[in-house]
């Protein structure tokens, strides 16, 4: 059962930053964040959420060259709808023929990372008990996690005083 509340995405990257700092800095990587200013909050278990997001910043680390970035963002989707979180590496990337089962328990690349392979597969799971979508990109030097969940039912205003909810609120 997951614990929802609204999450300022913003916060969650934050955190995330924050928690590998040390890693990062250990291994030379940089982790950055970008995330537009005017995003709505998102409605997800946090715990689990950090779990996610740590999950495939782990992962990231562990496959970014020395001198490398990590990059974290947030943005709205294509559709408008909800929240894209992104995380984005330099690493040499995943094999084309392995993407189609990434998601999938004990599925683990060449390179070992002392990881039994459950990550991606955690990954996918809370994204889509909290109604979202993970999907992922790959190529040699570029390797991007887009995670896209429905925004926060938050109410809002109008002119005349009433409360409305938000129109991008969406839920599964």
């Amino acid at each position: 059962m997951l614990d929802r509340a609204p999450v300022d995405v913003h916060v969650l990257l934050q955190a995330a930053a924050r928690r590998f700092e040390s890693a990062a800095r250990d291994r030379d990587v940089s982790v950055t964040i970008a995330a537009a200013s005017d995003l709505p909050r998102i409605s997800v278990d946090a715990a689990r959420m950090h779990q996610v997001i740590g999950n495939l910043v782990a992962n990231a680390l562990a496959h970014a060259p020395r001198g490398s970035a990590v990059a974290l963002s947030a943005s709205r989707p294509a559709n408008g709808h909800g929240v894209m979180l992104s995380v984005t590496d330099a690493g040499p990337g995943i094999e084309p023929s392995r993407l189609p089962t990434v998601f999938e328990a004990f599925a683990q690349g060449k390179r070992p990372t002392g990881s039994v392979g459950l990550g991606l597969t955690i990954v996918r799971e809370f994204v889509r008990a909290h109604g979202g979508t993970v999907d992922v990109t790959s190529e040699p030097g570029c390797t991007c996690f887009d995670i896209t969940l429905p925004a926060a039912a938050v109410q809002q205003a109008d002119r005349r005083g009433r409360r409305l909810l938000n129109p991008d609120a969406r839920f599964a």
